[in-house]
């Protein structure tokens, strides 16, 4: 089961990692780590792939 995620998009890279129970997108360009839920990390990715 994977614990994180280097994405790329639009020609920038960032972090999508699971810390114990929960999951945090690790992107430099928000002031800090942003809590994700399970569900928003599904969609994200789905909506990711698309793009």
């Amino acid at each position: 089961q994977m614990q994180a995620y280097i994405c790329n998009y639009k020609g920038h890279w960032f972090t999508i990692r699971k810390i114990g129970n929960q999951w945090f997108n690790l992107n430099s360009l928000l002031s800090g780590p942003e809590l994700l839920s399970d569900t928003y990390v599904s969609i994200f990715f789905a909506t990711l792939l698309q793009d």
